[in-house]
């Protein structure tokens, strides 16, 4: 349902909560008050060291003084306590907070005014997102009490905040944004998959596309965008949902669209305008591990046997002729594959004694470089010349982040341990840090390019729900739903 795969619920200080735990119990066994207490202050500093004063740095120990400024400018409370999101449209912050029945939705400007407009939708789900295409808010809600247990779609005026439908949305998933209509994967209940172009200014559906039969897990999918690397002062023909709803690419997406029927080993590349076939071939890829990039499709290939050589190929479209394949080590596995930069793919490879991450040339199918890295489910975002890499984990965040270079691999820098990145966009990402005990939550923001970062702003003594950033502007939903406006100055 919505804009993107992964929508569960995140907590991404479950583990700090735990070793903060773990850390205050060991001290407590030591031999006396003084030992435990150089050793308390020694091994948390990744969870909120205690300076001489007693106040905490957090994560953010040992940074330098920050460049630029991240102050909050606006904050909206909630008496509701159910599901909740956040996004940035323009100069305003927009949020969704579900509880009694009905999701509350408000604009809040990056300025001490009041909201711009706040409504009310009825829906109560148990998950949330909400997202801004052109001067359209789109708001999905998963298993709404409200509405039977269905998932349902509403989709608002960013002006004013008018409803304009809602409707069931179970089993669909946006899979790129051609202005402010939406191209729509659809898992249909009798396994007859479809792919559809919806205006999502009106909900009416421009075309369909429906597909052969089949059974697809919850990793699989079947279509997917052409992918492209931006070019230079251009305007994308259309874009991506962020993954989430809050971590971004630099990837743009373009008028073809292809479709997998791994099934049957076939491969059709569609107009995105349309829904008319403009090619089709032989495309025998695992359905749960492929991209549509660079006017290739790249993925693992369908093997019968568990035990066979795992092999990365790329087939060019239109006719889907293989253009090059790389042969895995016997013991090696793929797990990912995404672009990570202009003719480039990155992709996540477990072994049983290391992982590793391999850079391919999509035009010759060569290796770029190949490093190792801690995580058996490494990510990577890609901005400018610069990759930010790190495990991706159900919690909507990235953990153990650490910054490379596009070109070679090689390490740029890695963040303090226990640093989470929750949210990147346009070349800047926002990241969660604590300070002190007991713990006070904080972010920052830093930039990917030139290390450039901010101040830490406190969020509260419970972990955000959601955060997302674009320009300027980063919008926070607290623990206690809170809506925060801060805004981002001084950086470049």
């Amino acid at each position: 349902t919505g804009p993107t795969p992964r929508t569960s619920r995140r907590r991404p200080i479950r583990r700090l909560l735990i070793v903060t735990t773990a850390f205050l119990a060991v001290a407590a066994c030591t031999g006396t008050a003084v030992a435990g207490g150089k050793w308390l202050k020694n091994t948390i500093g990744a969870v909120g060291a205690l300076n001489d004063n007693g106040k905490g740095n957090g994560t953010r120990v040992g940074a330098t003084e920050p460049d630029g400024d991240l102050k909050q400018v606006n904050g909206y409370p909630s008496t509701r306590t159910g599901a909740a999101s956040v996004t940035v449209a323009g100069d305003h912050v927009i949020s969704a907070v579900s509880g009694e029945g009905a999701t509350e939705v408000v604009s809040l400007p990056a300025n001490d005014a009041p909201p711009r407009w706040t409504t009310t939708v009825q829906m109560e789900p148990s998950e949330l997102r909400i997202s801004a295409v052109g001067d359209l808010i789109i708001l999905d809600g998963k298993r709404s009490i409200t509405n039977y247990g269905d998932d349902v779609r509403a989709v608002l005026s960013a002006a004013n905040g008018r409803q304009l439908w809602k409707r069931e949305w179970s089993h669909r998933t946006d899979i790129a944004y051609y202005g402010t209509d939406a191209v729509v994967a659809i898992r249909s209940g009798t396994d007859k998959h479809s792919i559809a172009r919806v205006d999502l200014r009106t909900g009416k559906q421009e075309w369909i596309r429906t597909g052969s039969p089949d059974v697809l897990s919850t990793d699989d999918h079947r279509a997917e965008p052409m992918r492209q690397w931006p070019a230079p002062d251009t305007t994308p023909t259309a874009t991506l949902p962020a993954v989430n709803g809050v971590l971004t690419d630099a990837v743009v997406a373009t008028t073809p669209v292809v479709e997998l029927d791994a099934k049957n080993g076939r491969g059709t590349l569609l107009d995105a305008r349309n829904g008319k076939v403009q090619g089709t071939g032989k495309l025998p890829l695992d359905d749960g591990i492929w991209v549509a990039y660079d006017n290739l499709v790249i993925g693992k290939t369908a093997t019968q046997s568990s035990g066979a050589q795992q092999v990365l190929a790329g087939y060019a479209v239109p006719g889907f002729r293989q253009r090059w394949k790389i042969g895995l080590a016997a013991v090696e596995r793929i797990e990912r594959v995404k672009p990570c930069g202009p003719h480039l793919v990155c992709v996540a490879i477990t072994g049983p004694d290391a992982n590793h991450t391999l850079a391919v040339d999509t035009r010759t199918g060569t290796s770029v470089w190949r490093i190792a890295v801690d995580n058996s489910d490494e990510d990577w975002y890609a901005h400018g010349d610069t990759i930010l890499g790190g495990k991706s984990t159900f919690f909507e965040s990235i953990d153990d982040p650490r910054l490379i270079n596009q070109s070679d691999g090689k390490a740029r820098r890695k963040f303090t341990e226990y640093t989470t990145v929750l949210a990147t966009n346009g070349g800047r990402m926002v990241l969660l840090s604590t300070d002190g005990l007991p713990l006070k939550w904080q972010l920052h923001v830093e930039e990917t390019a030139t290390d450039r970062g901010t101040n830490a702003v406190p969020v509260g003594d419970k972990s955000p729900e959601q955060v997302a950033v674009a320009g300027d502007l980063v919008g926070v939903i607290t623990g206690d739903r809170r809506t925060l406006a801060l805004r981002i100055s001084e950086l470049g």
